[in-house]
């Protein structure tokens, strides 16, 4: 255990993040009474009725000192994204300022925001233990890459690497095969050759990342920006090949649109993804348990400036990975915004990461400024 015996608490902010508690699970303990998750109401009901957890495994947020109270170990390894409310909020609601007076131990333990492994705020959590007596050191988790150079800051942290084969954790459970399958059976009708998933994410939309991403027209800019670029995939991978479009549920009435405009001038090759897929639960289990339903189906994404397809790629799953945008596609009054400046230092972002995995057999290649292809053979 990271803290000597105790219990672990480790906070889900978001819904998009249960997938990555659950995988975390079985690699931090073995035991079902020492690990406990800590969310909201509306996150707990996705634990206990989607998922299956007894209620005794979940913590409220608002809680967590009384629970505490009942709890006899005096080590408590806590969780948190490398953020800012990781470090501002968080930290502060599993580690409650009235337990912190001799009466409870409290390992920091960090993980990255995203699959890329960007931690943050590496100073700020590490002055924490050499400031406060009840705060000791913990670990320091990256995903698949041992990435020193993600996890500057942390130096006084254990590092350790959770491997994409944990997602299994979470893309096993009965609830994630049946949604994963309901999908299939869907899409089956359109599946004619190759199929080619593209990310959807919902540059333009004022409701994704507080608007950051914002752009006027938005469906019509990022429609008018993706029907090109589908079509120099399409060209690459074959024209038999289907072309599914995958909403991102953070603003899916925007992607539902994007798709209403580009659907309408492409024909029957173009349809949605897991159009009935729950709203709470990430895209892994369709990429996970594709390949049972379809053997003979060969899968290519087309993810943007999405890290999802990051722990599949590690794995050596799917066949082509599309990764960014290119920038020439980009009209020239949005190509040096805010927007894709920051896509750009994203995919940067991803490209070292893909650098850096070992034991898989592919290639990365720049096809264009700002677009890379991955392989896997």
């Amino acid at each position: 255990m990271t803290g000597g015996s105790g219990i672990h608490l480790f906070y889900v902010r978001f819904f998009q993040w249960i997938s990555i508690a659950v995988s975390f699970e079985k690699e931090i303990s073995q035991c079902d009474d020492d690990f406990f998750f800590v969310c909201n109401k509306s996150t707990a009901r996705i634990f206990i009725k989607e998922l299956g957890y007894a209620e005794g495994r979940i913590v409220d947020e608002s809680e967590v000192e009384s629970f505490l109270n009942k709890r006899a170990e005096r080590s408590v390894n806590v969780y948190v994204q490398a953020s800012e409310l990781g470090f501002s909020r968080e930290l502060t609601l599993v580690s409650p300022p009235a337990l912190r007076a001799g009466q409870k131990d409290f390992f920091i333990n960090v993980y990255p925001d995203g699959y890329t492994n960007k931690v943050y705020f590496g100073e700020k959590f590490s002055r924490l233990p050499l400031e406060n007596d009840y705060f000791h050191f913990g670990s320091v988790y990256t995903f698949d890459v041992p990435n020193n150079e993600a996890i500057h800051g942390f130096s006084k942290f254990r590092r350790k690497t959770v491997f994409s084969a944990s997602l299994r954790n979470f893309t096993n459970l009965p609830r994630s095969i049946e949604a994963a399958e309901a999908a299939f059976r869907e899409i089956e009708p359109y599946i004619n050759g190759d199929l080619v998933v593209v990310m959807l994410r919902p540059w333009g939309s004022e409701k994704f990342l507080q608007g950051r991403f914002h752009l006027a027209d938005g469906v019509i800019t990022f429609s008018s920006l993706l029907s090109d670029f589908i079509q120099k995939i399409v060209e690459e991978v074959g024209p038999h090949a289907s072309i599914g479009l995958r909403p991102d549920n953070r603003a899916p009435q925007f992607c539902r649109d994007v798709i209403t405009e580009l659907s309408s001038g492409a024909g029957g090759h173009v349809f949605m993804v897991g159009e009935n897929w729950p709203e709470w639960m990430t895209f892994e289990p369709f990429l996970e348990h594709f390949f049972n339903y379809f053997p003979n189906c060969r899968i290519h994404t087309v993810c943007l400036d999405s890290t999802g397809t990051l722990p599949f790629i590690a794995r050596g799953m799917g066949a082509t990975h599309y990764v960014g945008f290119p920038s020439a596609l980009i009209p020239e009054e949005h190509r040096n915004s805010d927007v894709f400046r920051m896509i750009r230092e994203k995919v940067s972002v991803m490209r070292t990461h893909i650098d850096l995995i070992e034991g898989v057999d592919l290639s990365s290649e720049e096809i264009a400024d700002g677009f890379f292809r991955v392989k896997i053979y």
